[in-house]
């Protein structure tokens, strides 16, 4: 309902004003232009069960209803409204033989109800049409008959009264009132936002090897050709193998997964195929990963090869293994015949998405960052070996180590063989609120995207291949090799699990009623079984923002040591975007970071983990700092005034939050009030940051 909330009250109605404003412009320039759909809104609030136990068949479906419901009130209020304007009268105008058209089919639909509106609205054709709208608008959740199936038959009847009023010379009143309904009906549909699923790759996995050996086959211990092997002919054979009503005596894991795919062909019925029509598969790693996922589909019916495909499978490719491995991954599904025919049935469009998350997790923050770049180029390139349009889904997070950063840049900054016309990506948590809340801000965020889209389009079709001096992708590959070890040193070193647990509020964290799903993806105590969000949010309270700029100054130095030169660095950061998007990332975090507040935490720390990590930290955070005002050129790690501003009104409100939590921290023994305050304390550092993780 929180995600909904910004949905229904704000962006509703702001993708009209920044539609309306874009065709103003336009229109100053190039007359006959149209502008066409720019914007689409999906969600996986109520239908992401990755790790969340809580997200079953029942919320999806109530998350699918009530979308509509909100999505139908809307436009039925929108024609309410419209209907006190458009009340001329038929004697003094010709509305056309189209609206007459119209009309006609509704009274044949409706009857009785268009009777009523005509003895209420006399020769006023525009009401009377837009009564009889609404009433379909409120047949499509009744049991009575002729509701619209769809937003297209809306969309047609708006369109009709459109050219009605130009035809009656009355076209401001159609650009005024008609046009931003339209565009609303465009962009929401009768879903408000479509839904994607998620879940993890084991769950699927576990589900169809319990599901497959109630009929005799073993299918855990084939390799993993021999999994994408089977998968393929049981996708391309006409008759199902599983009975998803009573597929026997299942696991609850396997049970659920099932279930799911039972229900997904009964919504995508009620609701239509683009109410719920993706699904993604969190840590990827091989072909039958996504085989089984879409095996699973087709069992439910949702899938009817080569004649129809209802979802789009989306491989979340975000371990170093998986996007090591994407040609491998990607390029044995486009050769896999029940794959393409599957691609072919969804306009041959691939969407993958990246995790920015555990990536960084995994190899630190310039590592991860490299990665995901020179990744994106290599799934651009055989997605146009395969001749497949790609599109990336980029899961991004609020925070910088999490691919967070400001929106326009990080899109300008993306490698020109991956701007294809479309993109997909995240907003996440807290990130919501602080660019949705308001409506000129929702307004401005949409304009600053559309902005880099366009331009970053506008640079794809001159150069579709980005040109990267051989040098600069040698030195990247240096100092990105360089930070992952000394990253990987960091996590792996004796004792280090143990300085966090320590230094940080993670024990706290990982107690509290917040976010979507557990700390951890099990009982274990590891970084690598962390979950990214609460490896970030403890750093980023303790104000020692190590996942954002760690490892950093070992990369750069490392190039430098090895006969690199400082000016070859410069010229990098002053005419690569990505290189001066990343750095420019990295020195917010830098400059978020205090570590005089931050030795306050490691203060909590073991005397002996304090000595072993604390100097480590500090050495290389001031290594850092210092390597990006010589970059940079610049006084302040910060290029925006306002944001040092900001720090610096801040601080003096967070930092006694900071102080007040290490202390109570400190106390092997809190009371209940204690234990509430230190759980405010959370709150407040996080509010004053503006950032969890």
């Amino acid at each position: 309902r929180n995600v909904q909330w910004y949905l229904e009250n704000i962006l509703f109605d702001v993708v009209g004003e920044v539609y309306e404003e874009l065709e103003e412009e336009f229109h100053n320039e190039y007359p006959d232009l149209d502008v066409p759909k720019l914007f689409e809104f999906r969600s996986w609030a109520g239908s992401d069960r990755d790790g969340n136990p809580f997200v079953t068949p029942e919320v999806t479906e109530e998350t699918l209803a009530r979308q509509r419901s909100v999505a139908l009130e809307k436009y039925s209020d929108s024609l309410k409204r419209l209907s006190g304007v458009l009340s001329q009268d038929a004697t003094r105008i010709d509305p056309g033989h189209e609206l007459e058209r119209s009309l006609k089919a509704d009274r044949e639909l409706l009857p009785v109800v268009a009777e009523e509106v005509d003895e209420r609205y006399p020769d006023e054709p525009y009401r009377q049409k837009l009564k009889l709208m609404r009433e379909r608008l409120r047949r499509i959740e009744d049991v009575r008959p002729n509701g619209y199936t769809d937003a297209s038959e809306l969309m047609a009847d708006l369109e009709v009264i459109d050219t009605s009023l130009r035809g009656c010379g009355a076209g401001q009143v159609a650009d005024v009132y008609v046009e931003p309904l339209m565009r609303q009906v465009d962009t929401f549909g009768f879903t408000l936002a479509s839904l994607d699923l998620r879940d993890h790759r084991e769950n699927h996995t576990k589900a169809v090897h319990e599901a497959l050996s109630h009929e005799g086959i073993d299918y855990f211990s084939r390799s993993e050709d021999e999994r994408v092997e089977l998968l393929t002919d049981a996708i391309l054979q006409d008759e199902p193998i599983l009975d998803l009503e009573d597929p026997g005596d299942l696991s609850e894991t396997s049970e659920r997964v099932l279930r799911l795919f039972e229900k997904l062909g009964e919504w995508q019925r009620e609701y239509g195929v683009a109410a719920i029509d993706t699904y993604c598969i969190s840590m990827t790693e091989e072909p039958s990963h996504v085989l089984e996922v879409l095996f699973l589909a087709d069992q439910a019916g949702v899938v009817s090869l080569p004649d129809h495909c209802g979802i789009d499978v989306v491989p979340l490719l975000e371990t170093e293994s998986a996007l090591n491995g994407a040609r491998r991954i990607m390029g044995t599904l486009f050769e896999n015949e029940a794959y393409e025919q599957a691609l072919v049935a969804r306009n041959n469009v691939q969407e993958i998405m990246l995790g920015y998350s555990d990536s960084n997790k995994e190899n630190g923050f310039l590592a991860a960052n490299w990665d995901l770049y020179k990744n994106q180029r290599r799934l651009a390139t055989i997605c146009d070996d395969f001749d497949v349009t790609m599109r990336l889904f980029h899961g991004r997070g609020g925070s910088i180590s999490r691919g967070g950063g400001p929106m326009n840049e990080a899109m300008l900054a993306l490698p020109n063989e991956t701007i294809t016309g479309q993109i997909k990506f995240t907003e996440q948590g807290e990130a919501i609120a602080e660019k949705y809340a308001n409506p000129r801000i929702a307004e401005r965020n949409l304009e600053q995207m559309l902005n880099a889209q366009i331009r970053a389009r506008l640079n794809a079709i001159r150069n579709p291949e980005e040109h990267v001096p051989d040098r600069w992708v040698d030195a990247m590959d240096t100092m990105a090799a360089a930070a992952r070890t000394e990253y990987r040193d960091l996590l792996e070193s004796d004792g280090f699990v143990s300085y966090f647990e320590q230094a940080t509020p993670i024990t706290v964290i990982e107690e509290l009623n917040l976010g979507s799903r557990p700390a951890s993806r099990s009982d274990e105590r590891s970084v690598e079984d962390l979950r990214a969000i609460p490896w970030v949010f403890s750093w980023t309270q303790s104000r020692c923002i190590l996942p954002g700029w760690y490892s950093l100054a070992a990369g750069v130095n490392a190039y430098l040591d090895d006969g690199g030169d400082m000016e070859t660095v410069r010229e990098m950061y002053d005419e690569w975007p990505f290189f001066r998007s990343t750095l420019d990332n990295a020195a917010m975090s830098l400059a978020r970071t205090d570590l005089e507040i931050a030795t306050e935490y490691a203060n909590l720390a073991d005397e002996d983990l304090r000595e072993a990590f604390f100097p480590r930290l500090q050495a290389e955070y001031e290594d850092a700092a210092n390597l990006m005002l010589e970059i940079s050129g610049r006084s302040d790690l910060l290029k925006r005034d306002w944001l040092q501003e900001s720090l610096e009104r801040r601080n003096p409100y967070v930092d006694p939050l900071n102080l007040l939590q290490t202390h109570l921290l400190a106390q092997t023994h809190r009371t209940d009030e204690e234990e509430r305050t230190l759980r405010l304390t959370v709150k407040g550092i996080a509010a004053g940051m503006k950032n969890t993780g």
